[in-house]
């Protein structure tokens, strides 16, 4: 808002001119200056709207994420740890098998 102030100085109009966008003669001054805030606060409040869409969007497609994320961590740790390596057949494990075998 300071900026606007400023670029109005130096251009030598008024801040109702500079958001209307036109030059307003001294008597459509106040008319003029409701319209622009009416403008202005709609204008705003469509943009709150729509930034509160797009979060709630963003939170969303996160929880869908964070949830299938989970999903796939769980099922993961859920899956059986138990498998048998190869044995090398010449091995000290090996002989003492067959050791204890018989064969």
């Amino acid at each position: 808002m300071s900026v606007y102030l400023e670029l109005c100085e130096i251009l030598g109009i008024s801040l109702n001119e500079f958001l209307a966008g036109e030059d307003i003669e001294v008597t459509n001054v106040e008319k003029k200056s409701e319209d622009t805030l009416i403008q202005i606060s709609k204008d705003s409040s469509h943009k709150q709207r729509y930034l509160k869409k797009i979060i709630a969007v963003l939170l969303i497609a996160v929880g869908v994420f964070a949830i299938t994320l989970g999903i796939m961590v769980c099922n993961k740790l859920r899956q059986p740890q138990n498998y048998i390596e190869a044995v090398d057949p010449d091995s000290v494990e090996m002989k003492t098998a067959e050791l204890l075998s018989g064969f």
